[in-house]
């Protein structure tokens, strides 16, 4: 650093500043080394004073700066110098304003009337050197106005091309480039967006954080931690569901209520934070000592818009009871739709429980309408709304797979029996398995086909088993003669066809169908889903189920299809 030049100047972090240049200014320059009266920099050459010497800003006023920085190029030191500059300048002064030239001259009255008409400058000066400032302002003015209009013209180009949520988190990531790790603070909303990225993979989070600057997983926990999630109805959740209602377009409202009980671990964990133990039996408004082992949820999912939304969880000792489940069923429809929200359909699976509560709700909505068509025998009226109850899909999909692990599938159509039998599919499999790397069959394995095998609770094992490949296949091994498969198997083949064309036309992820599968897109008025499930119900009335003993039975999924199918056309 630099010392200031100034004699007798030991000033210490103050900024300063270069000497005129001699070259160029050279009375100023002598102008800064007779002011700060330095002895040793009279001797040296007036281009090394200028390339290394500094005198600090303590020694000019305010004036002399144009900005913080830079000063005027009229600046000469004027403070803090030697006690004999400003000495000698008084003097100087004082001997030029008392002392006359020519002696016994009266200086008083020797103003000649023409020197008394002389008009004043000063106002002249004043408004000449004003008319730059005003000036300045301007031109100030018009290039924070240009600026304004560029950053919004900015920010307009930006969202277009990378929305909000992404432009955030390129700033976030500049403001964050150079402050190490602990030193990184994050906003609440980064710490959500955050939490978003953890909740999709806590893996690849972990991953995006070795390049991208983003809070520890502790961190995000510690937040989520914070937010108050309790068993039973929230308030603070339909609160903020009413205000997100606004913000949507009207057909976006429409949604479905889905509810669903699953099985967990017994288990009681204590939490220090709140000094509570978990893991009890919890509805919220009722509590009880005996542990839980069955988790039961309900939350929204909007049918034109994607969205989800939980809404209420509880904690059971065993399977919820189907009186509680009508009762939250009605609570929570109520709340919903005083939030501004339209709910046209239930949706949960085929457990017993969740049977009898939705066929208790559809006696008390016949009661109190007093319908007998069967067009309103499936539908649930609350607050003047009808609701259609619908079954599960892949639900009921895996139900079919697994009675036909037991039992064969009887179809009987225009005088034609069709029997699906599941020796067919795995003779299929043992002989597709043996083309070794050219398998038609290439996703199917043991998994898929081998009853002591397979998993009873994945759907992808069911799908991909009654599906259009395993349909085709077992068709090309009977028409070739050279397996065991008979005729008959031809039935096997139709009847896994018809189960696939179901579940697409119930399960159709994209709104234009997939190649050669023309039920798997959306519902349109000429799509063919509604002539096709009118004529699935006549099949599916028309089946049932033969063990080895030869005695018929109609399991609960075959119904279950023809209630949601009716449900799908009552929508």
């Amino acid at each position: 650093m630099r010392l200031c030049s100034v004699h007798k100047c030991y000033s210490v972090g103050a900024k300063g500043h270069r000497f005129p240049n001699p070259l160029k200014d050279q009375t100023r320059f002598r102008e800064w080394l007779k002011r700060i009266q330095n002895p040793a920099l009279q001797t040296l050459d007036p281009t090394q004073v200028y390339k290394s010497h500094r005198v600090c800003s303590l020694h000019f006023t305010a004036s002399d700066f144009l900005n913080d920085k830079q000063l005027r190029n009229i600046a000469v030191p004027s403070i803090l110098i030697p006690n004999e500059i400003a000495n000698n300048a008084l003097s100087d002064l004082s001997t030029h304003s008392e002392d006359n030239i020519i002696p016994n001259l009266d200086l008083e009255n020797r103003t000649s009337p023409e020197l008394r008409k002389i008009p004043a400058t000063s106002s002249i000066c004043s408004s000449h050197f004003k008319r730059p400032n005003r000036r300045d302002k301007i031109r100030a003015a018009s290039y924070l106005q240009r600026l304004k209009i560029f950053s919004k013209f900015e920010m307009k180009l930006n969202s277009k091309v990378l929305g909000q949520d992404a432009i955030n988190f390129c700033l976030s990531q500049l403001r964050k480039r150079n402050v190490k790790p602990r030193g990184r603070r994050y906003t609440t909303e980064e710490k959500i967006f955050a939490l978003c990225l953890h909740k999709y993979t806590g893996r690849g989070y972990s991953k995006l954080r070795q390049f991208f600057a983003l809070p520890t997983r502790q961190t995000v926990m510690s937040m989520l931690n914070k937010v108050p999630i309790n068993p039973g109805f929230n308030k603070l959740v339909f609160d903020n569901l009413r205000e997100a209602v606004l913000k949507l377009k009207e057909r976006d409202t429409i949604c479905s209520m889905i509810f669903d009980e699953m099985a967990i671990m017994p288990h009681i964990d204590y939490e220090k934070s709140s000094d509570k133990f978990y893991g009890f039996q919890d509805f919220g408004e009722e509590q009880s000592l005996e542990i839980a082992d069955h988790a039961l949820v309900f939350f929204l999912t909007g049918l034109f818009k994607k969205w989800q939304q939980l809404i209420y969880c509880g904690f059971s000792s065993s399977t919820t009871k189907s009186t509680r489940i009508v009762s939250l069923l009605k609570f929570l429809i109520q709340k919903v739709q005083n939030c501004g929200l339209t709910v046209i359909a239930t949706v949960c699976d085929q457990g017993p429980t969740n049977q009898a509560a939705v066929n208790m709700l559809i006696k008390e909505t016949s009661k109190i309408n007093e319908e007998s068509s069967q067009q309103l025998e499936r539908k649930i009226i609350v607050q003047e709304q009808e609701i259609i109850p619908l079954y599960d899909g892949p639900h009921l999909i895996k139900g079919i797979r697994n009675n036909m692990l037991t039992k064969n599938l009887v179809l009987e159509v225009n005088g034609e029996i069709l029997v699906a039998k599941w020796d067919d599919i795995v003779e299929a499999y043992v002989n597709d398995s043996a083309c070794g790397e050219l398998r038609a069959l290439y996703k199917i394995t043991d998994l898929h086909v081998i009853p002591d095998k397979i998993p009873k609770m994945k759907v992808s094992y069911a799908t991909q088993v009654l599906s259009h490949s395993m349909a085709s296949t077992i068709k090309l091994l009977v028409e070739s003669g050279n397996t065991k498969l008979s005729r008959e198997a031809l039935g096997t083949a139709r009847i896994i066809k018809f189960f696939d064309q179901l579940f697409d036309s119930i399960n159709g992820g994209t709104l234009r169908p997939r190649c050669g599968k023309p039920f798997s897109g959306g519902v349109y008025r000429n799509s063919g889903h509604t002539k096709f499930w009118k004529e699935a119900i006549q099949h599916l009335g028309n089946m049932y189920f033969v063990d080895s003993n030869g005695q018929k039975t109609v399991p609960p999924s075959l119904k279950n299809w023809i209630k949601t199918l009716e449900g799908f056309l009552n929508l």
